[in-house]
């Protein structure tokens, strides 16, 4: 829509707030009371990260959709759960805060966005479009690799910052989110042009026909 842009926040409201649209998005949502201070607890402490994804328009804005995240694993990062507003669904809020999560989460030095598990419910289905499944296994594996290298990190530098990943200062991350602001478009761009079928120079370029001898009459 012509006016309209997206900006990417993090607690830039409070958690009761979104905690609210949460509620309303997921009728049977299972984030209690119990679960809702507990929140609010890690709120305060900076450990709960609400990613918060805003349409904004001229002097309105609004939150569409938000993820409830904490960090994980030195360089991991965990979703627990996520709304959008359905009013915006043909914007697609919710692939557009996933890719601009995973993009910021990146350039702040984390290394794993994690989902959580999966089954065949259709709320799931997302998650295999936006992130690699893996089997239990392999994914305890590769927490337990990513740990490793973690621990051969200088503290003060952890994930090549001048300190440990999971300090994202609560406010705006991004005022007008771009293609650039996405995770992986760079990557996919590059690959893009590398795929591009490059054309050869002609081996006719340049040469002359040679004169056809036209018999006598």
């Amino acid at each position: 829509r012509q006016g309209r842009r997206f900006s990417l926040r993090v607690n830039s409201v409070d958690v009761d707030v979104t905690l609210e649209l949460l509620r309303q998005h997921h009728e049977d949502n299972w984030a209690g009371p119990v679960l809702g201070e507990v929140w609010r607890h890690m709120a305060v402490r900076s450990d709960l990260m609400v990613f918060e994804l805003w349409s904004v328009e001229g002097d309105s804005e609004q939150i569409i959709a938000a993820d409830f995240c904490h960090p994980h694993s030195s360089l991991g990062f965990y979703v627990a759960t996520r709304f959008f507003d359905r009013s915006f669904k043909t914007c697609m809020p919710g692939f557009i805060l996933a890719f601009a999560a995973a993009g910021a989460l990146a350039r702040h030095g984390y290394e794993l966005w994690d989902l959580g598990g999966t089954n065949s419910s259709p709320m799931m289905q997302y998650k295999s479009q936006v992130a690699i499944e893996m089997k239990k296994g392999v994914f305890l594996d590769h927490l337990h690799e990513m740990q490793r290298h973690a621990s051969t990190l200088p503290s003060q530098q952890l994930g090549g910052l001048a300190e440990p990943p999971r300090q994202i200062a609560a406010g705006t991350i991004v005022a007008e989110l771009s293609e650039d602001d996405l995770f992986g478009a760079a990557l996919l761009r590059e690959t893009q042009a590398n795929l591009e079928p490059r054309t050869a120079p002609s081996a006719k370029k340049g040469r002359t026909k040679a004169p056809t001898d036209v018999p006598e009459k």
